[in-house]
Order: structure tokens, then sequence, then C-alpha cells
């Protein structure tokens, strides 16, 4: 690897080289790679003996400009391309000459990689506010990226037990900053008023203009105190989940944190009304849906068994319609999946799927843009479980308002189809084959248009236990112009894993992946070994080691990591120890750093008592680093209960939190309490009390906030 460092190193050095001197003239650019629209400043000098004679620039796009002696220009190019800047003299004798290459407005991602995630809280409340505090550092070629570094952005996505998704969030952007080294992010997140049971959320990292750089693995958040999840429904309204009014520690200004179903149900159809509140940008979102077939039992937005398993079709003939905020499915190239503000609908009519949307994708913000959608596509289910896939997708931001995200940037539109197709070959293997092509073009400024093409190719093989995976990937640069939230861009990848069953009780799991990013030239490799052993009488241990590489242009950076994890559950009771040891090692820089992360948690329930303990912990080392430690106690009880269910119940949490770093350090401590006057077994109005958030930072502040709470499971 360093071998490759080195040869990546002197091929740029050579592109980057000052030109040849001729006759005593010089010529030297600012920069030899650039975005259209960004200027490039030149310094030229005229030989001695001709010192009084004018010289002419040619910049190589038909543009010149006469110079006299040592002169300084500048120049910005409204095309891509490569161009030959020539410096002649009197006769149109060549004095000295460069060249400077010019990219549109392409997904130049930089490799990365996050190396940990914890929150600073769990088990929590529902309803309350944490915080994911994420280690990451990036591998940034600094002759390409150094004009034109990326503002980043961060994607929380909250999955239930088995991994499905429940919801993602909008994006949190980051401020530019220094990309050198280990960075840590503090990621505000608000825990859903409606959720309860065992969750876990993953973190992207992604470019605001496409391309994902990063994925964590998920992590447990045990949430307590919400509503059923799953309740059972046999009458004709039903309302079920919670909502929160009136300010939040930890928030300024009023919140409106609602996670209520309210349902009416028929025999073959039901609408739904649901609330949704983002846990990054804190925005609520009303959901109408309509569903025809069978009567089903209506869910809350969170709850575990609505997430998605991310397949096309619906599991039985008829329609499904939602009007507000949802996660839209779309083909692998694509990421999988993006966010709808809007119209959403899907029918199926014998073996055909048809999928339509359109809205907003991205909201404003100070750092994002608007960005809409639209979607369109065609599903046709094969034999043996195989099915043909066709999409079409387009984009465009809002040239109002557009946030760049790079230097130079400029609103794009965008229109890509792509297809999939997979089929089972013999009994334990089955292909997905899958492409995509993209048309971009600039909304302003000069008319640069950019077209790109991806295509991945993966098999899996099933066999009881024993399951693995090849996969193949390839995206051109512009793919992110047209590309969802998970859409990879730039790269080639090609990737390796494969689980078998050693025992009844012990499993073993590996895996290889490897990303090329070609206009970045940089690469990043991943290789991971996983054993699991359980027992039914010990607690089940989970050990993993993995080590990433990433290599580019003056960068070799590798991170070697132990993971265990420890989990033992009865019928009353549940215990869980998950920690890290991750080490960065920078072989050509000096911002190597060791990451300890630790989460403990435990959870008892006595009859109608409820008792949670919840211990998290990030130390990271390093010129840059911090510290950050969280314990949370949750105890709720009834009392004063009456017949039919009737009664008061109450729920006690306390946390505290402190991060420490070189120049800060902020400490919050909070009781939070809930009293619940239960009317049934199904209904319960109650006030929310959170007393005495301090923080301890320049400049302090201390407060406290009462929210009013509805929690209700009603049936009518």
């Amino acid at each position: 690897m360093r071998i490759s460092a080195a040869m990546l190193l002197s091929l740029t050095l050579f592109f980057d080289a000052p030109p040849a001197l001729a006759q005593g003239g010089t010529l030297a650019a600012s920069t030899t790679v650039a975005y259209t629209g960004q200027p490039i400043t030149f310094v030229v000098t005229l030989p001695s003996a001709i010192a009084t004679v004018t010289g002419v620039l040619a910049f190589g796009d038909g543009a010149t400009a006469a110079v006299s002696g040592p002169a300084t220009l500048t120049h910005a190019y409204a095309l891509p391309g490569i161009y030959s800047v020539t410096l002649t003299g009197f006769g149109g004798t060549q004095l000295a000459q460069t060249t400077v290459r010019i990219q549109g407005r392409t997904a130049l991602v930089p490799t990365g990689a996050i190396y940990s995630v914890t929150p600073t809280l769990s088990p929590v409340l529902a309803g309350s506010n944490v915080a994911l505090v994420v280690t990451y550092a990036l591998a940034v070629p600094d002759a390409v990226f150094a004009p034109n570094a990326p503002r980043l952005e961060f994607l929380v996505d909250l999955l239930d037990s088995n991994g499905r998704l429940l919801r993602r969030s909008d994006p949190y952007a980051l401020a530019p900053a220094p990309v050198a080294g280990t960075q840590i992010a503090r990621i505000p997140y608000s825990v859903p008023v409606d959720a309860a049971g065992a969750y876990s959320v993953r973190v992207y990292l992604r470019a605001p203009s496409g391309g994902t750089i990063a994925l964590a693995q998920p992590i447990p958040l045990v949430v307590v105190g919400g509503p059923d999840p799953a309740p059972q429904t046999k009458n004709v309204l039903h309302a079920n989940g919670a909502l929160e009014i009136g300010p939040q520690t930890g928030s300024s200004g009023g919140t409106f944190n609602a996670g209520m179903t309210t349902a009416l149900l028929w025999p073959s159809a039901s609408l739904a009304l649901s609330g949704l509140y983002d846990p990054v940008s804190r925005r609520s979102d009303p959901v109408l849906t309509y569903r025809s077939g069978a009567v089903q039992n209506p869910q809350s937005p969170d709850a575990p068994s609505a997430g998605s398993n991310g397949t096309f079709a619906l599991d039985s003939a008829g329609f499904w319609g939602t009007l507000g905020r949802t996660q839209s499915s779309l083909p692998a190239e694509m990421g999988g999946g993006d966010q709808i503000r809007g119209v959403d609908a899907t029918a199926q009519d014998g073996p055909f799927t048809y999928h339509a949307a359109y809205g907003a994708t991205q909201l404003a913000s100070a750092l994002t843009g608007e960005s809409y959608a639209g979607i369109f596509e065609v599903g046709r289910s094969l034999g043996s479980g195989g099915m043909l896939r066709m999409t079409a997708f387009s984009s465009t931001d809002r040239v109002a308002g557009y946030v760049p995200g790079t230097p130079g940037s400029q609103p794009q539109a965008s229109q890509t189809f792509a297809f999939e197709y997979t089929q089972k070959l013999i009994r334990d293997i089955s292909v997905l084959a899958g492409g995509a092509v993209d048309a971009s073009r600039a909304e302003t400024g000069p008319p640069v248009t950019e077209n790109d093409a991806a295509d991945t190719l993966r098999m899996n093989y099933a066999n009881g236990p024993t399951t693995g995976s090849i996969e193949y990937d390839n995206a051109g640069a512009g793919m992110a112009l047209g590309g969802a939230p998970g859409a990879l861009t730039d790269r080639s990848s090609f990737a390796a894993q494969m689980q078998a069953q050693l025992s009844s009780a012990t499993t073993l799991a590996f895996g290889w992946n490897r990303n090329d990013a070609r206009s970045a030239l940089s690469r990043s490799t991943d290789a991971f070994a996983t054993m699991s052993v359980s027992s039914v009488t010990l607690p089940a241990v989970t050990l993993t080691l993995r080590r990433d590489e990433q290599l580019a242009t003056g960068v070799s950076m590798s991170d070697d990591q132990l993971a265990l994890g420890i989990t033992k559950s009865a019928e009353k009771w549940s215990f869980s120890f998950n920690g890290t040891l991750s080490a960065l090692h920078d072989l050509i820089g000096t911002s190597s750093s060791m990451t300890r992360t630790g989460s403990l948690q435990y959870m008892r329930q006595a009859g109608s008592h409820t008792l949670s303990i919840g211990l998290n912990a990030t130390d990271v080392g390093g010129a840059a680093g911090a510290a950050q430690t969280g314990g949370t106690v949750a105890y709720g009880f009834p009392f004063a209960t009456a017949p039919k269910g009737r009664g008061f119940e109450l729920e006690l949490e306390g946390d505290d939190s402190n991060t420490r770093s070189p120049v800060t350090w902020e400490l919050d401590r909070t009781l939070s309490a809930i009293l619940s006057y239960h009317l049934n077994a199904h209904a319960a109005v109650g006030l929310r009390e959170d007393i005495g958030r301090h923080d301890c930072a320049i400049p302090s502040l201390s407060n406290s906030a009462s929210v009013l709470r509805l929690r209700i499971d009603m049936q009518i």
C-alpha cells in the first residue's frame, strides 16, 4: 500500500510540475485542476530582452489577453475539458506553456470511514432528545479537493430490531471544516414519541450533491415509555401513538412532536392519518395513507413491524397511496430509496406493479437548498421469485435559494433511467443484474451537461445457515447528481462475504470490500471477521475484527478495530454490553488517534414496574480528542389503580451527559417525569416535566421545560 501511495503522489507531482521555460518566459497557474466557473490565476513574465514588447496569453478556449512585462491575470472556464495555455511573444514565438483540467460539477466524493457511533443516552424515554457522537476520518486528495473542499452531511436511519428501515432523517449539514485526521461530530437526535422497544440507528456520511462516503454499523438504541406498538384492532375507529406539545430541553422554540396514528377501517380498505417528527431537523410532517384490501391493524409510524424490507412489490394485489412524507423505493444503483414529501402511490395488477411519486426530496435550511423529484416505475414478477423492474427518476434543484455543496457548483436537473433483473439460477444461487444511465444539466450559467452510467452485478448463495455473496458495482462521477442519498458514486467496488455455522452455537462470518474512486485517485479497502457464540444458559458473545485502509494522493491511513458485544435476555429482563477499540494510523501525516466506545444497558420488568439503566461513553485521543460520558436511569410504576385499568402511572428518568474537549466542557443533567392517568386499558393523558438542564460550556445556560404529552391507544 505504501508503494501505491508513492506512485499516486509521483503522478500528481508530474502533472502539477511547472512548465519548461522557453527563451526565458515563465507561465504558472495557481491550480491545474479546477471546476467550471472557478477563477484560475496565471502569473506571467516575459524575457528581459523583449520586456518592452507585448506578449499574448492564449487560454485555450478562444480567449486571449495581452501582457507586458510581469503580469497576473485571472480567467474562468465555462466548459469542462483539458486546455493548453500558451504565452507567445513577438512574431508568434512560443515562450511558455501549461495545461489545466476543468471539471463540471462532478461528484468527486472523498474516501472516508466512520469509526464509531455512540448515543449519549440509552435506554431513553420516548420523546427525549439525545445526541449521536460520531468519529470519522477522510482521505482527501489535496491536489483535487484543497480549492473545492466539499461540505458534508449526515443522515440517520432508524431501524427495527431486524434491521428494517423505519425512518430516514433529514440531512444534518456540517459547516466547512478542516478534513485532516479524525473528526468528531455530535448529531442531535429526537427519539420518536411513539417508539417503544429495541431499535438501532445507522449513520450515513455523504456529499450534499450525492454519493455515500461512509456508512456506519448499526448501533442499539433502547426506548422505554412509548405506546403499545402492535395493537389489536377489531372496530372501525382506532387511535394509537403519542404526541408532545411545548418546549423541550436541548431545543429552542416550541415543539410539536407528533407520532399519533388515527385510522378509519372498512371491510376492504383503511384510511390512516399519522404524524411524523424528524429526529434531526425537528420538522413535523402529517401523513395520510389509504390502502385497499383486507382490513389491517393500523400501526404507529415507528412500530417495529412497520419497517420496510426494501422490496418493490406489494404482498397482495391492491392500491396503496400516501400523501405526506414517505420513504420511496428505488433501485440499488440509486441508493435503494429516497425520502419524498409529496404524493406516493403503488398499485398491483396481477404480475405487474406500478409505482409513482412526486415531491420534495430535501427542504431548505441554512446549509441546504430545496430539491424535488418525480418517480415512475413498472415491475413484473417472474417465475422462481424473479422480477424485472424499470425506473424513471427525475430530480431538480430549486434555483432560488440554492446552497452550493462546493465552490462554483450550480443547481442541477437530472434524469435517470434504471433497470433491475433478479432471478434464481439454481436451487441455492440467485443473481441480480442492474444498470442506470443519467443525464444532468446545469440550470444556471453555461449550458454544461454531464452523461454517466452505473451498473451492478450480485450473486447470492444460501443453503441453510451458510450464506455468501459476491458483488461488483461501477458508478460514474455524474451519477451522484441523479442518485438518492444512499447511492454510491465515482466508484468501482468489489465486495465478497460469507457466513457459515461451525456448530449449533457458533457462527463465523468474514468479508472483504474494495472501493476505487477514479477521479480522485483514491482507494479504500475494508476486511472483517466476526465470530458469534450463543448459548441457552450463557450470554451470547460477538467478537469482530475489522481493518479499514484509505489510500490517496499524499494520504495513507489505516484503522484497526476490535468490537465486542455481550447480550443476555430472559422473559422479564435483558442485558447488553457493546464496546469498540479503534486505532487510526496515519502513515504520512500526524493524525493518528485511538477511539474507545462502550455502552451498557439493563432493563427489568416486574409486574407493572419497569426499570432501565444505561451507561454510554466515547473517548477519542489525539490532538483534537474529546471524551463523552452519559448515564440514564428510568423507572415507571402505577398507583391508585381501579378496576377496568383506571389509575395513574408515573415514569421518572434522570440522565447525565458530560462532554469534554480541549476547548470546551458541557454538562447536561435532566430529570424527566411523565404522570399519566389511564382512562381505561387503552388510553393515557399525561404531563411531561423536564427539569434542570445545565450547560457548563461558555456561555453557560440552565433551563427547564414542561411538555404536554398525550399517549393514546383507543378503540371505538
